[in-house]
């Protein structure tokens, strides 16, 4: 979200530029699986404990997913290429993965959690819920169990907000053409 502007201003042509560097743009995360190698996360942890003068450099979780370790700030995750979901930081490629299978679950209506989904990130089934919070689905219990569904959008609803904003101000373009229309 913070770069949503931005990646709607890139051309096709830069798309395939990124792709061509080996910069994935998902839905949710931008990546490049060449620095989610282990070797690639160990030097990334080093240089962030060092920058942020550790003593003692943190321990790249390694896997798939970990639980978070309290004690680390969330930017140390997001830094190494595991970003925080819920009580875990999860590898970007696979928080991608998972992205992708409950979009396409949600399509269909609420949809259960499963073990397939919870393999894709490699987690508990019981710390799925959390990490499907964190990607904006909403667990919702009936009477055949917990089911997600996708939260809305909030930032329609900005747009909108923006736009009746623009059209308050006496300034804007669209104020000048509203007057253009109405002497007509």
């Amino acid at each position: 979200r913070p770069v949503a502007d931005q990646l709607r201003a890139l051309t096709a042509g830069d798309r395939k530029a990124l792709t061509r560097l080996g910069i994935r743009l998902g839905q949710e995360l931008i990546y490049m699986p060449a620095l989610l190698k282990p070797a690639a996360v160990e030097i990334r942890a080093l240089l962030w404990a060092v920058y942020h003068d550790f003593d003692d450099p943190p321990a790249p979780p390694g896997r798939v997913s970990a639980p978070l370790d309290e004690s680390l700030p969330a930017g140390f995750y997001a830094a190494v290429g595991y970003p925080p979901a819920g009580t875990r930081a999860v590898r970007a490629d696979r928080l991608e993965k998972l992205a992708a299978a409950a979009r396409k679950l949600s399509r269909q209506g609420p949809f259960m959690a499963t073990p397939v989904l919870a393999s894709l990130v490699e987690c508990p089934p019981g710390e799925l819920a959390g990490v499907l919070a964190a990607l904006g689905y909403r667990a919702v219990q009936d009477q055949t169990g917990v089911s997600f569904t996708r939260e809305r959008h909030r930032r329609h609803k900005g747009r909108a907000k923006r736009k009746r904003e623009a059209d308050a101000h006496a300034d804007s373009p669209f104020a000048k053409l509203r007057g253009l229309l109405i002497a007509r």
